[in-house]
């Protein structure tokens, strides 16, 4: 189970002391598969992590390889205050993610649950344009998102959403298309991971690499 996993033990213990946002990071960590995505994510390399939020993710690589070097980017300043949590690979900036133009390219890019935030499926397209545009040869885009199977996993996920971001509208896709997406956007081998089983929502696993 994603609790009994001894990074995320390291990482809830970054955060503890941090009022609310210790909560909110104790239940992030229990439902969604951080340990599942951090193991695509190369060893060593510059990654970049967009809409990183308090900064949960990009710790997590930070903490399990040294050899990486991890840029954090979200809008929200409030956010970003909590994201630092003095460890020296890591680094975190203020600014849109999805207008996001990296000075240089990173090997590897992860969007964790923002794609069905965007505010339209339109916007999605664009978001995976511009990760393209900021990796490397052969750099690959992974993505956490949400699916819309197994069924009732999914109405739970619906529900969690509603309740979270109350008068939102939401852009579910099913892998099958997440999957389609990133092919037409120029990536290749592009290969979908469940991540479902051991945990509440319905997660799925995207990835792509960058195609020459």
């Amino acid at each position: 189970m994603i609790t009994q996993d001894a990074n995320i033990k390291e990482l809830r213990k970054l955060y503890r002391n941090s009022g609310y946002v210790s909560a909110f990071v104790r239940w992030r960590c229990f439902h969604t598969p951080y340990p599942d995505l951090e193991k695509l994510v190369p060893k060593e390399g510059r990654i970049l992590d967009l809409g990183c939020g308090y900064g949960l993710f990009p710790n997590l690589l930070a903490l399990t390889s040294d050899r990486r070097r991890i840029t954090g980017i979200d809008i929200c300043e409030r956010k970003l205050k909590y994201a630092s949590r003095g460890l020296n690979n890591v680094e975190f900036i203020c600014a849109d993610a999805s207008l996001y133009k990296a000075a240089d390219e990173y090997g590897c890019i992860t969007v964790v649950h923002m794609l069905h935030h965007l505010t339209s499926y339109d916007s999605q397209a664009e978001l995976t344009r511009l990760c393209r545009s900021n990796l490397q040869d052969k750099g690959r885009l992974l993505i956490l998102e949400i699916d819309t199977r197994p069924l009732l996993k999914f109405l739970f996920t619906q529900l969690v959403d509603n309740v979270a971001y109350f008068g939102d509208r939401f852009y579910y896709r099913k892998s099958v298309d997440f999957k389609s997406l990133l092919e037409k956007e120029g990536f290749r081998d592009v290969s979908i991971y469940p991540a479902w089983q051991d945990n509440l929502l319905s997660h799925v696993i995207i990835s792509g690499q960058k195609s020459d």
